[in-house]
């Protein structure tokens, strides 16, 4: 599983090309792009494993940071972007 401790590791794609694509086409292309990474907290995880970078991502335009707590919104939280990804996958076939 994905922590959110190795994200930063991936700063480059996710700031320059990722968050920045759907401008850098004027709108034309889309990356519906899900990452999904857990908080250590609780798992006695120390400090290697126990950040909170959400408010990192947060902060970067183009990106959509999405924090749940409960199981029922997780699920209400990624529906729209499955259907973003369903709908982006839909066009190109």
């Amino acid at each position: 599983h994905m922590r959110v401790d190795f994200l930063p590791m991936a700063m480059d794609q996710i700031l320059n090309h990722v968050a920045k694509w759907s401008y850098m086409t004027g709108g034309r292309t889309k990356v519906p792009l899900t990452m999904r990474a857990i908080i250590g907290r609780g798992w006695g995880s120390a400090a290697q494993h126990s950040q909170s970078l959400q408010a990192l991502f947060a902060h970067i335009p183009g990106l959509r940071v999405v924090n749940q707590a409960a199981l029922k919104l997780k699920r209400e939280a990624l529906q729209p972007v499955i259907e973003a990804i369903a709908a982006a996958v839909g066009k190109r076939g």
